[in-house]
C-alpha cells in the first residue's frame, strides 16, 4: 500500500507540474503570428511612403500637364477665331478680288509686289491651319497620357490602403486573441500552483488526485473559452469586412450619374471661404493631413468646414455624397469642385465663386487659389 500511495501521489504531482509549466506558453503560435503581422506592416508602410513620394511627383507632373492643356486650347480657340473672320472675309469678297488686286498693279514691279503679299497671305495661313491640327493633336495627347496617370496613381493607392487596412485587422485580431490566451494562461498557471500547494500540504492521495483534477479543469476550461470566444473575434472582423463592401457598394451605386441635375437651394456655407483663405501659403501639403500643420485636399476640406460647424467625411469620394450635384458652371462660394467621375474623384477643392477655388494642390506645395480656367473640375456639389 505504501508503494502505491507514493506512486499515485507522485503521480499527481507530476501531472500538476507539467501543467503548471506548459499553461504560459499556450500563446506563443499567437505571438509569433503577431510579430510576424507587425513586420509585414512595418514594409507595407514603406512600400506606402515610396507609392506617396511617386503619387506627389506625378501630382505636380500633372498639373503642369492640365496647365499645358489648358493654354493650348486657349491658342486653339483663338486661332478658330482668326481663321473664321478670314473665312467670312474670302466669303465676302470671294476670290476674284485677290486677281483684281495682282490685276490694279501699275506697273510689273506692283505687280510683282502684289503678287509676294498675296503668296505671304496664303502660306501664313496654311501654317495656321498646320499649327492649328499640331496643336489638337497635342492636346489629345497630353490628356491621354495625364488620364492614365491619373489613373495609375488612383490604382496604386487603393490597393495600397486596402493592403494597409487588411493588415490592421489582422493585428487588431491577433491582439485580442493574444490578450485573452495571456489572461486564460495565468489564471491556469494560477490555478496550477494552488493545486500543487494544495497536494503537497494534503499527504494524501485523495486529495492529490483532486489537486490535479482541480487544474485540469482549469485549463480544459481556458481550452473551451479559447475555442468560444476565437470566431466572435473572427465574426467581428467578418461583418467590418463586410459592412465596409456594403458602404463601398452603396457608395459606388449612388455616384453613377445620368449627366442631370437635381435643383440645388441656394449655398449654404459662403462664410468658410475667408477661414479656408487664411491657410494661403502657410499651410503645407502633406498626404494624409487633417490640421493646419499639413493637409492633404479632403482633410482641407474637411477641417475647414469641421470649424465652421458643419461635419464631413475624409474622402473625396465620400464628401461627393454630401450635398447636391451641380453643374460646375454654377458653383457658388462654399460650393465644393470635385476632379475625376463619380465615385473615383481623386482632388477636391473650396469654391471661392467667379470660377476660383482654394484647395491643398500637391507635395512640394503649400495651400493656395486656382482658378477653373486653368485646372477645370469635373463637376460640382452644393453641401446641404
Amino acid at each position: 500500500m505504501r508503494k502505491n500511495f507514493l506512486s499515485k501521489g507522485a503521480l499527481a504531482l507530476a501531472t500538476v507540474t507539467l501543467l503548471s509549466v506548459t499553461a504560459p506558453s499556450i500563446s506563443a503560435d499567437t505571438t509569433s503570428d503577431l510579430e510576424n503581422v507587425n513586420t509585414e506592416i512595418a514594409a507595407a508602410q514603406q512600400k506606402l511612403k515610396a507609392a506617396q513620394q511617386e503619387i506627389g511627383s506625378n501630382t505636380k507632373l500633372q498639373l503642369t500637364k492640365t496647365q499645358k492643356i489648358a493654354d493650348l486650347k486657349k491658342d486653339i480657340s483663338e486661332r478658330n477665331g482668326q481663321l473664321q473672320k478670314q473665312a467670312r472675309s474670302a466669303q465676302v469678297n470671294n476670290s476674284g478680288s485677290v486677281l483684281k488686286f495682282i490685276s490694279d498693279s501699275e506697273s510689273f514691279s506692283d505687280a510683282v509686289s502684289r503678287t509676294i503679299t498675296v503668296a505671304t497671305v496664303v502660306r501664313a495661313n496654311n501654317q495656321t491651319m498646320k499649327q492649328q491640327e499640331d496643336d489638337k493633336a497635342e492636346v489629345e495627347a497630353q490628356q491621354t497620357a495625364l488620364n492614365k496617370s491619373i489613373k495609375k496613381d488612383k490604382t496604386l493607392q487603393i490597393e495600397l490602403m486596402k493592403s494597409s487596412a487588411d493588415l490592421d485587422a489582422k493585428r487588431a485580431e491577433l491582439n485580442a486573441k493574444k490578450n485573452k490566451e495571456d489572461a486564460a494562461a495565468q489564471k491556469a498557471a494560477a490555478d496550477a500552483k494552488k493545486a500543487a500547494d494544495d497536494a503537497e500540504k494534503a499527504k494524501t492521495i485523495a486529495a492529490a488526485t483532486k489537486a490535479a483534477d482541480t487544474a485540469k479543469d482549469s485549463v480544459g476550461n481556458k481550452d473551451q473559452g479559447q475555442q468560444a470566444t476565437e470566431p466572435a473575434s473572427t465574426q467581428t472582423v467578418q461583418l467590418a469586412s463586410n459592412n465596409n463592401n456594403a458602404k463601398r457598394n452603396n457608395s459606388a451605386g449612388s455616384n453613377g450619374g445620368s449627366g442631370s441635375f437635381t435643383p440645388a437651394p441656394a449655398a449654404s456655407y459662403g462664410s468658410v471661404t475667408a477661414y479656408a483663405l487664411s491657410f494661403v501659403n502657410k499651410s503645407p501639403y502633406v498626404w494624409g493631413g487633417t490640421t493646419p500643420a499639413g493637409f492633404d485636399c479632403s482633410g482641407f476640406v474637411q477641417y475647414v468646414f469641421g470649424k465652421k460647424g458643419k461635419s464631413l467625411p475624409r474622402m473625396t469620394t465620400a464628401q461627393e455624397n454630401a450635398g447636391t450635384q451641380i453643374p460646375v458652371g454654377q458653383a457658388q462660394a462654399g460650393d465644393l469642385y470635385f476632379w475625376g467621375g463619380r465615385g473615383s474623384s481623386y482632388h477636391v477643392a473650396i469654391a471661392l465663386g467667379g470660377g476660383s477655388f482654394v484647395h491643398a494642390p500637391a507635395p512640394g506645395q503649400n495651400v493656395s487659389v486656382g482658378n477653373t480656367h486653368y485646372y477645370t473640375p469635373s463637376f460640382a456639389v452644393r453641401l446641404r
